[in-house]
């Protein structure tokens, strides 16, 4: 299994695990691995919730652009308020998945620099509103 599977398999199943918990040992049991599989992969677990993360920020991003296509300029409340819905459905659809985006699980995103590029372009979504 390479980091790829590892990152699609458990991000298939975020909102049913509970973050603080996991482990490598827990990880292994949920994709049928051995614990030690985990580290050929990840530092450490802070380096697999970045890469979940990551796969949180690239799917909002692909939610907003759906919705609210480059072409949506000029700026409008309309086109403001359907941002938002889509970011408030987001976190509600994907509470586990918005926890680890928004929350302390990942203490320093700049720490995790794809984790950090992705966040930033979501946010270039809106700045370039």
């Amino acid at each position: 299994m390479n980091k790829k599977d590892y990152i699609d398999k458990l991000y298939a199943c975020v909102e049913d695990i509970e973050l603080r918990a996991l482990t490598a040992r827990k990880i292994a049991e949920i994709l049928n691995t051995s614990p030690m599989a985990f580290y050929k992969h990840f530092e450490n677990k802070q380096d697999l919730l970045a890469s979940l993360a990551k796969r949180g920020f690239e799917k909002l991003k692909a939610e907003l652009f759906t919705h609210l296509p480059n072409s949506s300029k000029p700026v409008t409340k309309k086109n403001i308020k359907k941002a938002i819905r889509v970011y408030y459905e987001f976190g509600m659809n994907n509470p586990n998945q918005y926890r680890l985006m928004c929350t302390d699980f990942i203490p320093n995103i700049r720490d995790f620099e794809e984790m950090s590029v992705t966040a930033d372009e979501l946010m270039d979504f809106f700045v370039d509103m």
